[in-house]
């Protein structure tokens, strides 16, 4: 079989004039020419797609001449073409009217931003956080973007009241709209989005009943700030919610509730909104639940006076009710004895992945890790275990024996992920532990191993 040499690509002077490029002519066909010094080296539509991958992965675009797409267009007249008639390049938009100046020019370069993505879906945020009186030159940016409201897809609104004021209410409908987050300081507004056939994913910050979403759609949830009759009527009408997150405001309701039985949720999110006055339990809520195909469950306790436990009963209760076969399970300052804590955890004997932020005045931990110790019935799946601690709450010995018993013993799953995240400088106790022999022979034989400053580390599973 003959062989044939591949053309040896050079930019040396003598030689550049001989290699060619994939370029497209007048008639639209392509062909391959020779490269010179002045001509385009790529077509504009593969030129276009890879200022596109230019653009941030997440988050909105801040306009900005020295990151695309403006530098983009400084580079020379070809790429300014090619990124003006681009309307991808355009489409996501940063907005931050705390840093807007009196004069028109940021005004103008929006208004230029947005008639350049043309038809394209919008990604938009809108952020005024220091509610600022609307000022003229800012009206024409607010009247823009509602009138480009058909081409909204991922919205974000952080307004004050007058801001608010001067947006809502929209009229009309959405028909790409996909993702939504919208807080506004604003009550008395009623604000709808209902139709908005292509709507999944919403986040409100500031719960709000006037603002309306179709609620039966949504696959994921993220809403602060909302009573907990509140919280069970949403979930009782996102019927096709997977994800839903919660942190909750007030007390549980004195009336009778009907239980909801929620088919399609995977993971849900309990928490309790900071109140300098009195302490908010999140677990009323699931007092009204049944959640068979629950897989992830958080619970997290703000702001609680932990001299004194609770009954968490409820949260047996739940587990019982629902038959959920919990996957992962995270408990934050859940006001609880050691043997409450234990009994919870007796409950979801399922459980992979474990995170735990007890209520140290309250917990025994040495009895805790000693739980985990010797019982091949206790949690007998786990696979990642994640401690939130005060160290000196705890016998670095009581930590290794653990590991060493969950790594080795036959009956259960073998321990292979174990964070021991802590928020003080405790060099003494990662010393202790870091230097048993047993912690470092689990280490070199593979079991991942974290002990060490929270902030260092990711502290949710």
């Amino acid at each position: 079989m003959p062989s044939f040499a591949l053309p040896v690509l050079s930019n040396r002077h003598t030689e550049f004039q001989t290699q060619n490029i994939l370029v497209r002519d007048q008639d639209g066909r392509l062909h391959f020419a020779p490269i010179t010094r002045r001509a385009p080296t790529l077509p504009p539509e593969i030129l276009a797609e890879i200022f596109i991958h230019c653009l941030p992965a997440l988050g909105f675009v801040t306009p900005d001449p020295a990151e695309p797409p403006l530098a983009l267009c400084a580079i020379c007249r070809w790429w300014r073409e090619v990124a003006l008639s681009t309307p991808r390049l355009w489409s996501s938009l940063l907005v931050d009217f705390d840093d807007m100046p009196t004069n028109n020019t940021d005004v103008d370069l929006y208004r230029k931003w947005l008639s350049r993505a043309r038809g394209a879906p919008l990604s938009i945020s809108l952020k005024d956080w220091d509610e600022k009186e609307v000022l003229t030159s800012v009206d024409p940016i607010l009247q823009t973007f509602v009138g480009l409201s058909r081409q909204w897809k991922n919205i974000e609104i952080d307004v004050g009241m007058n801001l608010a004021r001067s947006i809502f209410p929209v009229d009309g409908d959405f028909p790409l709209l996909e993702r939504l987050t919208v807080s506004v300081h604003a009550s008395e507004l009623s604000i709808s989005f209902c139709d908005a056939p292509k709507l999944r994913q919403v986040s409100i910050p500031i719960y709000n009943p006037h603002i309306q979403v179709p609620w039966y759609q949504l696959t994921t949830l993220r809403i602060a700030n909302i009573s907990v009759p509140g919280c069970i009527e949403i979930l009782r009408n996102a019927s096709n919610l997977l994800d839903g997150t919660f942190e909750v405001a007030g007390n549980p309701p004195d009336v009778a509730t009907s239980i909801v039985h929620h088919n399609s949720l995977r993971k849900l999110s309990l928490g309790a909104m900071i109140n300098q006055d009195h302490n908010v339990n999140p677990m009323p809520v699931l007092s009204f639940l049944n959640i068979p195909g629950l897989k992830s469950l958080t619970l997290e306790f703000r702001n609680w006076d932990t001299t004194g436990a609770e009954d968490v009963s409820t949260f047996s209760s739940f587990v019982s009710r629902s038959s959920a076969q919990l996957d992962t399970l995270a408990l934050s300052s859940m006001p609880a004895t050691t043997q409450d804590l234990i009994e919870c955890l007796k409950a979801t004997p399922s459980l992979r992945n474990l995170k735990l932020d007890p209520a140290h005045r309250l917990v025994n931990m040495d009895r805790v890790f000693s739980q985990f110790t010797g019982d091949s019935k206790f949690l007998p799946k786990l696979q990642s275990l994640h401690f939130v601690l005060d160290p000196v709450f705890v016998t670095p010995f009581a930590v290794v024996d653990m590991l060493s018993w969950r790594w080795a013993s036959s009956g259960i799953t073998q321990l292979k992920f174990f964070r021991f995240a802590h928020g003080h400088n405790q060099r003494s106790v990662d010393g202790a532990l870091k230097s048993h022999p047993e912690y470092r022979r689990l280490e070199m034989e593979g079991m991942e191993l974290y002990v060490g400053d929270r902030s260092l580390v990711d502290t949710f599973l």
